[in-house]
């Protein structure tokens, strides 16, 4: 385990996932992604809800699991008293979630609320700004005989930003929803589940387990290819028409349309269901089977830790879009340069970077405050089991937890006060004083954390 004494941050996190907000997604928030638990998704940041979601927090919108889990099996019938029981199950059937169904699902988040969501208008917008542009050009070389520069850099801007809005945003949230679909199936999350529909929530049950409850400011959204059901704070249901029996349709609408506001109804389409019978589950490996737990961590974060973790992930998420950011401020700052002189445009650079900072780091922490003291005490605790397989992080909410495989973890750090490991898209940390185990815990990162090797020059 490498040992490093400053305060570092760590690797990325949208989530989802999210994590977190619905949207993108839009809280990431939304996405059907375990293990990380309310990402950022991938198009928004969002402040983790819980010590679980902060705990490991990445970009990516996110499906938990369950402490217990059921094992997920084919269709069954209604429990017993069906449709007429308060409670009672109005139907029962298997769903799973392809790669390219999570990345259909995060675009079609994004689009309803995330990053997406104006993006026509902006593209017009930027259009039309351009075109005045190029017009005022023409007219200023045939009324002068001269190009005025900041019209040109104005235009360079305004071109820019919307091929930025047409081709850059799209391709960001898919490779973000790949990468995070591809780093929960590294971590052994299984989308396969059977979906248990009740008058008053939506269950999928499985190795991974969560629960939406309507009244919990549940959001339904449905379009001619899937079905999903999102929550604050929560992993997305979501049911893809490739699932979908006509019947199994019909019944998830009888269930939402009434228990869920008409303002909380996002219906672009009408499913159309693609199964004719429930589908099979998945075959599972020798590496699926159940590891045996080695040591557990009660974990109890403290305001502070929270509020840290939170902004540490904004931090990250912010420096990755740096460029971004840094490409759009100079163009700003060159032409309040070229109107106004050298140190109006130095200043413009450096006051765009800096409200850029406080729009996506500071408000972040404000938020994790106001999170924190509005979390129930059950919120502020996680469970973190340690095995030869990997790291198990369970919330005492139920439908909540996040599985790494040492395969994934790239790095594990100590530090002063806690101990972190990173992935590719998340990071847990861990206070020092929750952990009695410290030698042990040493030991076992030694054995399985093994650190990349250097790229060789040419290569």
């Amino acid at each position: 385990m490498e040992e490093k004494y400053e305060t570092g941050q760590g690797v990325t996190p949208p989530e989802n996932n999210r994590k977190t907000a619905p949207g993108g997604g839009p809280a990431a928030d939304n996405k059907e992604t375990a293990p990380a638990v309310n990402p950022l998704p991938a198009s928004s940041a969002s402040a983790p809800e819980t010590p679980a979601d902060a705990a490991s927090a990445g970009p990516a919108p996110s499906a938990g699991g369950d402490p217990a889990p059921e094992e997920a099996g084919a269709s069954v019938p209604p429990e017993e008293g069906g449709e007429e029981g308060e409670y009672g199950c109005i139907t029962a059937f298997p769903a799973d979630l392809s790669r390219e169904e999570y990345v259909d699902f995060n675009i079609v988040v994004s689009q309803t609320s995330g990053l997406l969501r104006f993006r026509k208008g902006q593209i017009v917008f930027f259009s039309v700004l351009a075109v005045l542009s190029v017009v005022m050009m023409v007219l200023d070389v045939a009324a002068a005989g001269s190009l005025d520069p900041v019209l040109v850099l104005l235009v360079l801007f305004l071109l820019a930003a919307a091929g930025l809005l047409f081709i850059g945003v799209p391709r960001y949230v898919r490779s973000s929803a790949e990468k995070s679909y591809d780093q929960s199936i590294l971590n052994g999350y299984c989308y396969y589940g059977e979906i248990r529909v009740y008058p008053d929530r939506l269950e999928k049950r499985g190795k991974n387990t969560a629960v939406i409850r309507f009244a919990e400011n549940a959001v339904f959204l449905e379009n001619t290819r899937m079905m999903a059901l999102l929550a604050p704070g929560m992993p997305a249901i979501v049911l893809p028409a490739r699932c979908m029996t006509p019947a199994a349709a019909e019944g998830v609408r009888r269930a939402v349309l009434p228990g869920i506001p008409p303002a909380r109804q996002k219906l672009l389409g009408r499913l159309i269901p693609q199964a004719d019978a429930p589908i099979p589950p998945p075959v599972e490996t020798a590496a699926d089977a159940e590891e045996t737990e080695l040591f557990a961590l009660e974990v109890d974060y403290t305001k502070e830790e929270f509020v840290r973790i939170v902004t540490d992930t904004a931090l990250r998420a912010f420096l990755k879009l740096l460029p971004v950011y840094s490409g759009m401020s100079v163009l700003a700052g060159l032409m309040f340069g070229l109107m106004n002189g050298l140190p109006i445009g130095i200043a413009s650079f450096l006051l765009l970077i800096g409200l850029l900072f406080a729009l996506n780091v500071l408000t972040a922490r404000g938020r994790a405050a106001r999170s924190y003291a509005l979390m129930p005490e059950g919120a502020k605790r996680v469970r973190v089991g340690f095995s030869d397989w990997g790291i198990t992080v369970k919330s005492e909410r139920p439908g909540e937890s996040t599985r790494f495989v040492w395969q994934a973890v790239e790095r594990a750090v100590e530090r002063p006060e806690s101990v972190e490991f990173y992935t590719a898209t998340a990071f847990l940390r861990i206070p020092k004083r929750c952990i009695p185990q410290l030698e042990e815990l040493k030991r076992l990162a030694d054995a399985h954390v093994r650190p990349k090797k250097p790229k060789k020059a040419g290569k």
